[in-house]
Parts: structure tokens; C-alpha cells; sequence
């Protein structure tokens, strides 16, 4: 493996990870905000399509069934005597 393909490899490796664009090119040395990075790495790749894609059913689940129930659950009462 030469130098720009440990370079491609760590992009691709940061970017899968969740780092934004514009921070992977800060480390790759860029100073188009991104632009160069979006426009090489913004291809997803199948694996991480493949996750975001179960994540969002998921939480669509979950909000779906959140909403079926007939006793939604309500945010914590704080006791005001103890706050004081």
C-alpha cells in the first residue's frame, strides 16, 4: 500500500466513522471546506448505506410504536423540594 492509498483509506475509514467532510479535509490538508472531499468520498459505501438505512427503520419503529401506545411515556416530574 503506497501513501495516497493509506491516505484514501484513512478519509474513507474517518468518513464512515461520522466525521463531517469539511474535518477530513482539515487532516487531508485541504482548504476548500470539503468540497474535494464530498466530491472523491461522497460515494457511500454499501456497508455504511446498509447501517444508516436499519437505523433509520428502527427508529421509525420505534416512534411508530411510540405512538400506538395508549399510555405514551411522560418526561420525569422533578420534586420541587428537592431542587430547592
Amino acid at each position: 500500500m503506497d501513501f495516497y492509498e493509506l491516505r484514501h483509506f484513512c478519509a474513507t475509514l474517518l468518513l464512515e466513522m461520522g466525521a463531517r467532510h469539511a474535518d477530513v479535509a482539515v487532516q487531508l490538508g485541504h482548504t476548500d471546506g470539503g468540497a474535494l472531499v464530498m466530491e472523491v468520498y461522497g460515494h457511500p459505501s454499501e456497508d455504511g448505506a446498509r447501517s444508516r438505512l436499519h437505523a433509520v427503520s428502527e427508529a421509525s419503529v420505534f416512534r411508530a410504536r411510540r405512538a400506538a401506545s395508549p399510555n405514551p411515556p411522560h418526561p420525569p416530574v422533578r420534586d420541587a423540594k428537592r431542587l430547592a
